[in-house]
């Protein structure tokens, strides 16, 4: 038996109340969402009108920025969080590979012998540019090789 993966959900293979639960609440959480910025983008549209010359004078929108205030914060603290993070991080792997540069290569014939394979065949699979490779029922590997050439 086969088995595929990712496991593929078709449109016809999914039950109708699962779709309708999606589309009820995808909308409330759009309709929430819209619900919680409505100050916001009604400051926005007032913002908006000035500029186009429909309005004289925009309301005050001081508290609009106290308001935002905690999510700026928010949004500084995780930036400079991602870019410490990544210096370490890019830091560590730089180090690793500059440590695995250094340390001693594995023989070919002592790497072919791990392999259960002779050095003409480690030498013939390393200078192909195309391998088969065959699998078993438990998903491991069971034949490597070359493809055999087309008969003209």
């Amino acid at each position: 038996m086969t088995t595929h993966w990712p496991p593929v959900i078709g449109a016809a293979n999914v039950p109708l109340w699962a779709r309708l639960r999606d589309i009820v609440l995808t909308a409330a959480a759009w309709l929430l969402l819209a619900f919680l910025l409505m100050p916001m983008l009604d400051a926005l549209w007032s913002e908006t009108k000035v500029l186009l010359g429909l309005r004289q004078s925009a309301p005050a929108v001081e508290w609009l920025w106290l308001d935002l205030r905690p999510f700026l914060w928010l949004i500084a603290l995780l930036s400079v969080w991602m870019v410490c993070y990544a210096a370490v991080r890019s830091w560590l792997l730089k180090r690793k590979i500059r440590t695995a540069e250094g340390s001693p290569s594995l023989d070919r014939a002592a790497h072919a012998q791990n392999l259960g394979l002779t050095s003409a065949e480690a030498e013939k699979l390393q200078q192909a540019r195309v391998m088969v490779v065959e699998f078993d029922a438990d998903f491991r590997i069971s034949v490597v090789g070359t493809p055999e050439p087309l008969q003209g």
